[in-house]
């Protein structure tokens, strides 16, 4: 992976292309603008004590400077799009008086802020000071996955500790580490989600629904827990059912240790639950997947349009997607998937303090791709798990999700 690395003595602005997953997020946006929706990461670590504004502002600016793959903008066109980035640090917003409890969207409209992919800034540090003060950093997911915005938050706490941040100066995306898929593991096409509520549409003012819990952790991998219970409720659902299917996202960066790089650097395992199976079948198949390296072999994108990608317009993406949602909310086309499950294992709660502040849990606010019903995050926060979950406001109700997120709480914790 040498060639991916910036050279220190080069002064030539960072920059690296853009790979054919991000060319798929950034059409997402558009897209999924007819549903008012939106594609970020984010991240909120959530803890107690305050930071002096200023010192969060400098800290911010040196750890920013440090990535450059968090002041990325869009230049050029077609084959010759790419990301580059810029002079100016992610910016800091302070949220005073804030009535958000961290649990739903209301009082959350800060979370939907756009961002410019041509001027900038694409990435933005929100503090909302108070009783539970929330440190919150917001990127788009069209150039950094959760593995990146991790990175990014733990050199903010170093620097406001006074240390020097780590940086991450590599070009690498997921295609730098991905391989043909063998014959057995072509991406498999799947459209049914029978969690997806057959009742009336809620309607959410921001288009889809949010929800979090916290739960006491429990014996079991809270990912097997997890993909077990929402299956058992699939196969409640749908009597004639036999198989669940669920994507379950992979971060690459495990190949290469010494890797830095905040890019997109997340793939998937397909993973099929048949009627019966529990947590520890679950658990084997994903050993299974692991061992065989198969998250390098599976991408969003089909293997011709990787193939032909940077030729193509980020328009072509948008017209797929939106022929996909308009034949889907037509009840032409199912979703791809009963639920996208991921996981985040022992959450580096020790690398998020600094002084006057310390973190006592950290959550995400998951993404809405318009190619699943449910999307569910699992964050180990030591003694306590984290559990997020969203999905489109036309195919569940609050209700429903609320259900789904007690069931998956309990059977997390269940000793």
């Amino acid at each position: 992976m040498a060639e991916t690395q910036m050279n220190a003595a080069n002064d030539k602005p960072f920059h690296r292309p853009v790979s054919p997953l991000e060319r798929v997020f950034i059409a997402m946006e558009s897209s999924l603008a007819a549903e008012r929706s939106v594609c970020y990461v984010q991240q909120v670590v959530e803890g107690v004590g305050d930071i002096d504004i200023a010192t969060l502002r400098d800290a911010v600016k040196k750890a920013s400077m440090a990535n450059p793959g968090t002041r990325l903008v869009l230049k050029g066109y077609g084959r010759w799009l790419q990301w580059q980035a810029t002079d100016r640090p992610t910016e800091v917003v302070v949220i005073e008086n804030s009535l958000w409890n961290g649990f739903t969207l209301e009082h959350a409209d800060f979370l939907f802020r756009p961002f410019d992919f041509r001027r900038g800034p694409t990435t933005e540090v929100l503090w909302l000071p108070g009783p539970t003060p929330r440190l919150i950093l917001r990127v788009h997911h069209s150039f950094m996955d959760g593995g990146g915005i991790m990175m990014f938050m733990a050199d903010i706490f170093r620097c406001l500790r006074g240390e020097a941040p780590l940086g991450a100066d590599s070009t690498a995306t997921e295609t730098d580490f991905m391989k043909k898929p063998t014959p057995d593991l072509e991406t498999r096409r799947r459209f049914d989600a029978p969690l997806v509520s057959g009742g009336a549409r809620c309607q959410s003012p921001l288009g889809y629904l949010f929800q979090r819990r916290e739960t006491p952790a429990g014996k079991d991998m809270p990912l097997c827990a997890a993909i077990e219970c929402l299956a058992d409720m699939a196969f409640a659902k749908n009597p004639e059912a036999t198989e669940a299917y669920f994507m379950v996202p992979a971060d690459l960066r495990g190949y290469e240790k010494t890797l830095r790089s905040t890019g997109n650097m997340t793939s998937t395992l397909q993973l099929t639950v048949k009627r019966g199976e529990t947590a520890a079948d679950v658990s084997r198949a994903l050993r299974v997947s692991l061992r065989k390296q198969e998250a390098r072999q599976r991408v969003y994108v089909s293997p011709w349009v990787m193939a032909i990608s940077r030729w193509l317009p980020i328009g072509f993406f948008r017209l797929m997607l939106n022929i996909y949602r308009w034949r889907r909310q037509r009840g032409q086309l199912g979703f791809m998937f009963t639920a996208s499950v991921s996981f985040a294992p022992k959450m580096p709660l020790a690398e998020y303090q600094c002084p006057g502040f310390s973190a006592r849990v950290c959550y995400g606010i998951p993404s809405l791709m318009n190619t699943g019903a449910l999307l569910v995050g699992i964050l180990d926060n030591g003694p306590v798990t984290e559990i997020t979950a969203t999905c489109p406001d036309y195919t569940n109700d609050p209700a429903t999700l609320t259900h789904i997120l007690d069931a998956i709480a309990a059977r997390i914790s269940r000793q």
